[in-house]
C-alpha cells in the first residue's frame, strides 16, 4: 500500500553530507522531512580493523514504496562504499501529520 509510512535511518560522515543528501531527496520528493543528529559515535569493524568514528544520523520520513528509489539516490550521493541505509516501519502516526507527509510526497488522492 502506497501510504505505509517508514522512517529511514542513514549514517553520514558529517552534517554537511547529511544536509546535502537531505536536500537532494527533498527536491526529488522522495522524502517529506528529515532530521539530522550530529556527533554520533560509531564503533564497528571494517576490513578486519576496529574503527571508532564520529558520524551523523540522518532520519528520513517517507513511504515504503519509495524506499528502493530512495536507497539508489542515497548511494549515488553518499561517500561511503557501504552506507548504512535501512527502514523502520511506522505503525502509528498522527492523522494530521500523516496527511501532511503524504501530501509532501504527492501521494494523497483527494
Amino acid at each position: 500500500m502506497s501510504d505505509e509510512l517508514c522512517l529511514v535511518y542513514v549514517t553520514t560522515k558529517d552534517a554537511e553530507q547529511a544536509k546535502s543528501i537531505s536536500y537532494h531527496l527533498l527536491k526529488k520528493k522522495l522524502i517529506a522531512c528529515s532530521n539530522i543528529i550530529p556527533n554520533m559515535s560509531s564503533n564497528y569493524f571494517w576490513n578486519g580493523k576496529f574503527e571508532n568514528s564520529n558520524e551523523c544520523v540522518l532520519l528520513l520520513k517517507t513511504t515504503n514504496n519509495l524506499f528502493n528509489k530512495l536507497e539508489t539516490e542515497i548511494e549515488n550521493q553518499h561517500s561511503y562504499d557501504c552506507p548504512c541505509i535501512f527502514s523502520i516501519p511506522i505503525q502509528n502516526c498522527g492523522k494530521k501529520y500523516k496527511q501532511w507527509l503524504l501530501t509532501q510526497l504527492g501521494e494523497v488522492n483527494d
